[in-house]
């Protein structure tokens, strides 16, 4: 049944005043481009569920968008031109807004934004049709708003509940000019339009969407508002340079930033802050800093010792005046093992383990291409004088897959980020990505939380032994399977990061792989490669993830895939005595099943009762969990929409060197203990219970005399001292964080090291 429409146009009388402002002078169309294309994300975060749609048209207009949001819609329009194009971030002087009219467009992730300097213009407007197709309600909602000493005039269209994701407009013209709105009632028509702006200079136009085509609120909309001219009137720093998206702790990281209206007075201090690991700047760490009046590179490194978080910032501020500039997009930072340096006599020995009891990679150097061994205990003996070692967190390769533990299970309920199932599957040791149908979910692999809404992929698949995210794609058309659909040639695979955006490492393939049939296909990912079935050809495809070649295993066994929404079903693979395994969902049954490509033997690995439509499914050998989806109920969980999920599982692996992980340096103190110190060579303590809840006790081997006890955390912080000459030390540790902590016992003669977990 259709729902009737209803109309709801009026000016909201209040004011909002923001705490920045403009000095009263329009900023440059360049500075505004720039502020927006930096810090965008901080717009979305203004109402739930944002919706990145895709730029599908051509280059003035966007065809679907992604779940029927439009059919050919977003035209851009003035009485003195139609159906310009949009310029992809560049600013562009242009008669399609007067004699002296420049604009520019910026295609973000969820964000059209349009910025324009006009002469002349009488008209502007939005022109096209929607995916709603006369469903659900077309609302408007006029305010104002103030930054600084400016006011806009704000004027909304928005059209929501249609079973598509909604529709946003926005337009913010300065006050004053005697503007009439107006716009189409039929929520299939995208005409939304201003008159009367011929004594208006400048103007900005904003598409954004939100899920399941809820609505975004009247209070909503106001602060899109505020937070769009926070970015557009910023007169701070704006970070240029494009980061990546994860670095080790004590990389160094360089930016270029640009000055908008700001001018910096003599004895100004340009400053790089890092945020703490939640993104805030209450407390920032200083990287660098520069005394001038004019933009330059600043360069520093990050913290040699850093919580591992997805979600630093960076921003430049201003001195003189005080002035907070645009934070950057999140990046990660990524955890490394970590070693005290260790104090050893000449010629003795000494055991590095580290404290989780993880299994780390040793290299001789930090740029040594290959460890000298992988252990998680390393001896090293007869040490003849200091030096420093490499280390870094080692990866299982999965060999064998041996079942599933259904008692250990947990999921999540996904919809509002994902809009509906779809299919497709993608594990690293960080996170779970799920493939719906106006996104790909992302959620943190360990408790299914943070879900976070990223571009669709559907050629996703992991290797299970790096965690290297990859998107099947076609260098021809610059695609990926996502935007071109069936059939679909793929001559490559596109390496992506935590985002989902493409780092530009391609692996070309060895031979196109050409997909024909919309459905049945199979992605089956393994430890550093992946098996590939392609349905209307019965190929059987052994991708190496190393180099690209494909290697043909096969045409004569045919598997019974359940059959997914998307173009493939999902599941995980191991080689095992020769033989290729994949795991999967089986047709016309409740189980995962194992098939041996070579022989075209099945096992059923579990049966279930109920699993619905579980068709995309996948193995973390960093876990030992088995990642699924499926849609409403089943026997994990009732009454629910889209459900992502894990069930624990086993394997036998091996563990290898991961040449993308980072690397820390151990350093080895070798002492002459033979200078006077003869009491070094015979007095040692020993730390008990190691790991501990809430005493450690110290014990010393002999008595030597008074001596100083100190217990340091890992940022180098003195958390107890003590000066005694007792050889017994119980300490109550109930209240220290968790973690890993430092033991010094010296005296003016000898310092011995130890240390200890709390748990």
């Amino acid at each position: 049944m259709k729902k009737n429409h209803y109309l709801k146009s009026f000016l909201f009388g209040a004011i909002l005043l923001l705490s920045k402002g403009a000095n009263g002078q329009l900023p440059d169309l360049n500075c505004v481009k720039t502020n927006v294309q930096a810090g965008y994300a901080q717009i979305l975060t203004n109402y739930p569920n944002p919706n990145t749609f895709s730029y599908d048209g051509s280059s003035n207009y966007i065809d679907d968008g992604g779940s029927d949001m439009f059919d050919s819609g977003n035209y851009l329009n003035t009485d003195l031109a139609t159906e310009f194009d949009y310029t992809s971030g560049v600013v562009l002087s242009s008669t399609n807004f007067g004699p002296n009219g420049s604009y520019f467009t910026l295609e973000l992730p969820g964000l059209f934004c349009l910025g324009a300097d006009m002469d002349g213009v009488i008209d502007f407007y939005i022109s096209g049709n929607n995916g709603a197709d006369g469903d659900g309600f077309v609302v408007s909602y006029d305010f104002q708003i103030t930054f600084g000493s400016q006011t806009y005039d704000v004027y909304t269209k928005k059209i929501y509940d249609s079973s598509d994701p909604s529709i946003n407009h926005m337009f913010l013209v300065p006050s004053g000019s005697g503007i009439t709105h107006t716009f189409a009632t039929d929520s299939d028509d995208d005409f939304d339009q201003l008159s009367g702006l011929t004594n208006t200079s400048r103007m900005y136009y904003l598409l954004f969407s939100s899920q399941n085509s809820s609505l975004i609120t009247d209070s909503e909309m106001e602060n899109v508002a505020a937070a769009f001219l926070e970015l557009a009137e910023n007169n701070g720093a704006s970070i240029t340079t494009s980061l990546a998206s994860a670095y080790c702790p004590g990389s160094p990281i360089s930016v270029d930033y640009q000055l908008c209206s700001l001018t910096p007075l003599a004895g100004n201090v340009f400053t790089l802050e890092l945020s703490d690991e939640l993104g805030s700047f209450s407390n920032p760490t200083i990287l660098a800093s520069v005394t001038s009046q004019t933009p330059s590179t600043l360069a520093g490194n990050l913290p040699a010792i850093a919580t591992s978080s997805s979600s630093y910032r960076v921003r430049v501020v201003a001195s003189s005046p005080l002035t907070e500039g645009i934070p950057s997009k999140e990046f990660k930072i990524k955890e490394t093992p970590y070693f005290a340096p260790v104090d050893v006599c000449i010629g003795s020995d000494t055991l590095l383990i580290e404290t989780n009891d993880n299994t780390l990679s040793w290299y001789i150097s930090a740029i040594a291409s290959s460890p000298f061994e992988v252990t998680n205990e390393l001896l090293l003996e007869n040490i003849s004088s200091s030096t420093s070692y490499y280390t870094s967190f080692a990866t299982m390769t999965m060999q064998t897959f041996t079942g599933l533990n259904i008692a250990d299970f947990a999921v999540v309920e996904h919809d509002g980020y994902s809009g509906d199932d779809r299919g497709g599957i993608a594990i690293t040791p960080d996170y779970l990505y799920v493939v719906g149908d106006n996104n790909t979910v992302r959620m943190d692999a360990n408790d299914l939380s943070g879900l976070t809404s990223l571009p669709i992929r559907d050629g996703i698949f992991s290797d299970l032994t790096t965690g290297s995210l990859y998107n099947f794609y076609n260098t021809t058309t610059d695609t990926g399977i996502e935007d071109d659909g069936i059939p679909f040639t793929v001559d490559a695979i596109k390496e992506m990061d935590e985002n989902l955006e493409y780092t530009g490492n391609t692996i070309l393939l060895s031979q196109p792989i050409t997909i024909d049939y919309y459905v049945y296909n199979g992605m089956f990912a393994g430890s550093g490669f992946l098996i590939f079935y392609e349905y209307n050809s019965l190929e059987w495809y052994h991708i190496s993830l190393a180099d690209g070649i494909i290697t043909n295993i096969g045409t004569n066994q045919t598997p019974d895939l359940y059959g997914s929404e998307n173009w493939a079903d999902w599941g995980f693979a191991t080689i095992d005595s020769g033989d290729t395994l994949v795991y999967y969902r089986e047709a016309g049954t409740e189980d995962i099943i194992s098939f041996n490509v070579n022989t075209g033997v099945t096992a059923i690995v579990n049966s279930f009762t109920n699993i619905n439509d579980m068709s995309s499914i996948t193995y973390s050998p960093w876990s030992s969990r088995m990642y699924f989806h499926h849609e409403s109920e089943s026997e994990f969980i009732s009454l629910t929409e889209e459900v992502a999920g894990y069930i624990g599982g086993s394997h036998v692996g091996s563990f290898i060197a991961n040449e993308s992980a980072c690397r820390s340096e151990v350093e080895i103190i070798a002492i002459d203990c033979t200078s006077g110190l003869d009491e070094l060579n015979t007095v040692d303590f020993s730390l008990f219970p190691n790991p501990t809840n809430d005493k450690i006790n110290i014990d010393l081997s002999s008595n030597i005399g008074n001596y100083e006890l100190l217990i340091y955390d890992l940022s180098g912080r003195v958390v107890y001292s003590v000066k005694t000459d007792a050889l017994n030390q119980i300490i109550d540790v109930t209240n220290y964080l968790p973690g890993y902590y430092l033991v010094k016992i010296r005296n003016k003669e000898l310092e011995k090291t130890g240390a200890f977990v709390k748990n």
